[in-house]
């Protein structure tokens, strides 16, 4: 835990003293931080996921809920028209993860922004913000409904194990 600490007052130390690079322009974005309809072109510059579970896993490239809170039920039926469903070639859409896939290798995908726990499933999967383990969690979705799981952009979500 000290070490945890120590390596944050170190990050934090970098931060502060660190020059900006828009120092002069405060306050406005540099144009190549925006990216268009929420998706972003390189691997690694937005949310992330990782199958390594013997299941399909389902992943989502938007997430039009104002709230973190997990989302119930099998779609994310305000996020995207049921014609972008099960596809990687668009956004906004969804689709399935297969073993060993890794979400990034999907150009719509490199920003996922939410996955899904199915019904009558358990989900465990790792959380990590770059070299940092968030921790493991369990999603149990035994006799309920599926529940989407949203990711924040610097969020990597290694799957570990479904089991139905």
């Amino acid at each position: 835990m000290r070490r945890f600490i120590a390596l944050m007052v170190l990050l934090a130390s970098l931060v502060a003293f660190a020059p900006s690079a828009h120092a002069a322009e405060a306050d406005t974005a540099p144009a190549d931080v925006v990216q268009p309809m929420g998706t972003c072109s390189t691997v690694g510059c937005g949310g992330e996921v990782t199958n390594h579970s013997q299941h399909y896993i389902r992943i989502s490239n938007n997430w039009c809920s104002g709230s973190s809170a997990d989302y119930y039920g099998d779609r994310l039926y305000d996020c995207y028209p049921w014609q972008n469903w099960d596809r990687s070639d668009l956004y906004p859409a969804d689709m399935w993860l297969t073993q060993n896939q890794y979400s990034g290798n999907f150009v719509k995908y490199r920003d996922t922004d939410a996955f899904m726990a199915s019904a009558g499933c358990t989900t465990v999967f790792n959380k990590w913000i770059g070299p940092l383990l968030l921790g493991r969690w369990t999603y149990d979705r035994h006799n309920r409904t599926s529940a989407w799981i949203k990711i924040t952009d610097a969020e990597f979500i290694d799957i570990l194990s479904i089991s139905c």
